[in-house]
């Protein structure tokens, strides 16, 4: 028989929403301590068998459980996510446990703050951008923007920035340098100057990055309806960002970086 670990959720065969405590499935607003078992079988909604010592991952959605394989179950679809993707390398996953769940939240707040339309296209949000352009980071120009802008602007700029840090980890050791790498995620942050067209655009292609960074990971998609940024296919890469005109095409193979020549043959940079 099945044995489940403790915290599983289900449901009785009488419709009862039932949690697993001191190995006995119990009902979820019971009291905590010792209770008997609702009924001499288990619920018909489970989570999977014990034994891959599971771990809550708030951080992933509600329900999702961390199996010690690397595999991840959402409690609540009743899913099991990983077994069928393509897993990351040790490194990558590293990188991923760094830089994917602050690149999610940053999306968050790049959706919140231009919800209503774009906050650098009102007078003090393009003066702000137009001070901050004048000065590196940290100067009297980049603090009098922040001034200037107010808190609408503050909370883009600096989701936008966030979302980049997080994220470049993340892109290395894409098919993709990290001068290109930081070009494709600049590309899809919001700019002054942009109609909510624009905006959404971009956000679906941050949403297809994040889907990409999850797949890769074998975790839930965070966006389930939109597709997955493959990082091993630069025509996808590129599609975030087409580079300009007169730019050198690259790719990186075995840790190597070549670019084209004019003829079509690579060579080592």
């Amino acid at each position: 028989m099945a044995e489940y670990p403790e915290g599983a959720t289900g449901t009785a065969k009488d419709g009862t929403p039932v949690i697993r405590r001191n190995g006995a499935w119990v009902p979820r607003n019971a009291p905590a301590g010792p209770q008997g078992p609702v009924s001499p079988q288990a619920p018909t909604t489970a989570a999977p068998p014990q034994g891959n010592a599971p771990r809550p991952r708030p951080d992933l959605g509600q329900g999702i459980l961390e199996m010690a394989n690397g595999q991840f179950y959402d409690t609540i679809k009743r899913q099991m996510y990983g077994s069928q993707t393509k897993g990351a390398t040790p490194e990558m996953r590293g990188r991923l446990e760094i830089g994917y769940q602050p690149s999610l939240a940053a999306e968050g707040s790049l959706q919140a703050a231009t919800r209503t339309g774009n906050p650098l296209n009102t007078v003090r949000g393009a003066a702000a951008t137009i001070l901050q352009g004048k000065g590196d980071n940290g100067s009297s120009f980049d603090a009098l923007g922040r001034v200037v802008g107010g808190q609408d602007f503050q909370n883009i700029t600096q989701a936008s920035k966030t979302f980049e840090n997080a994220f470049m980890p993340i892109f290395s050791g894409a098919q993709v340098t990290e001068s290109e790498a930081q070009r494709m995620i600049r590309a899809n942050m919001p700019q002054m100057g942009e109609s909510r067209e624009t905006l959404r655009r971009k956000e679906l292609n941050r949403q297809l990055m994040l889907n990409g960074a999850a797949r890769l990971g074998g975790y839930p998609l965070p966006f389930p309806d939109v597709g997955a940024l493959d990082f091993n296919n630069r025509a996808e890469l590129e599609r975030l960002a087409p580079a300009p005109a007169g730019t050198v095409e690259t790719k990186i193979l075995g840790g190597k970086t070549y670019h084209k020549r004019a003829d079509g043959s690579w060579v080592e940079d």
